[in-house]
């Protein structure tokens, strides 16, 4: 069975195509790599506080599958760093999954077919107590350098734009979309926006050291 990968051409989280990367091609190495000595220190660089004082653009959900979706959109010297969140487990109710009744459901409805019509307002849901999955930002400040380039390494979905890299940028039905010189195109997307990501977003493009990217 196929695992998703760091590519370190391409700063992103693939899946192998037979050891290499289907994006750029580029061998997949495993192994560990000294913390302080590892390249991607320098290709990320440092937390950029370049909108009122902070790093964050905002939180954004990364269309794509088999990967993480939300997470926190951070901007560095170097380019976006794309941050996953990861779940934090609260007690609480979760569904109870109960495939017979549905069967029965179906069956039923086999004899008469009025009765899929009724299903949709009769919830034979059941709940218990459990665990519940709850998506939580990471949140990282301007010293947490140091950090960047673990996170890419471990935290599966992690994502890393160089700036140089941007080809180009547009803003469509509510999300960003970064085509990129390799690599395949990425839309962010604010899907509630409590934070602001799609007009920060709009600041930070604004700023001299990103204005050539203006849209």
């Amino acid at each position: 069975m196929k695992t998703y990968r760091l590519c370190e051409e391409c700063l992103d989280w693939v899946l192998p195509d037979i050891g290499n990367c289907p994006h750029c091609n580029s061998v997949l190495v495993e192994g560990t790599v000294d913390r302080q000595a590892d390249p991607l220190r320098d290709v990320l660089g440092e937390l950029a506080p370049i909108i009122d004082g902070s790093p964050r653009l905002g939180e954004f959900r990364l269309r794509r599958k088999g990967l993480p979706q939300p997470g926190m959109m951070y901007v560095t010297t170097r380019g976006l760093l794309f941050l996953p969140h990861h779940d934090e487990h609260y007690p609480g109710w979760v569904e109870r999954k109960s495939p017979g009744a549905t069967l029965l459901w179906a069956l039923a409805s086999l004899v008469w077919a009025p009765l899929m019509f009724i299903k949709l307002f009769v919830s034979n849901k059941r709940y218990e107590r459990g665990e519940v999955r709850i998506p939580t930002p990471k949140y990282l400040a301007p010293g947490d350098r140091d950090e960047l380039h673990v996170y890419l390494r471990h935290r599966i979905g992690t994502l890393f734009v160089p700036q140089s890299e941007i080809h180009q940028l547009s803003y469509r039905r509510h999300s960003w979309v970064i085509e990129r010189t390799s690599g395949r195109t990425l839309k962010f997307a604010a899907e509630n926006d409590k934070t602001g990501g799609l007009e920060r977003a709009g600041w930070l493009f604004r700023h001299p050291d990103w204005l050539h990217l203006q849209p």
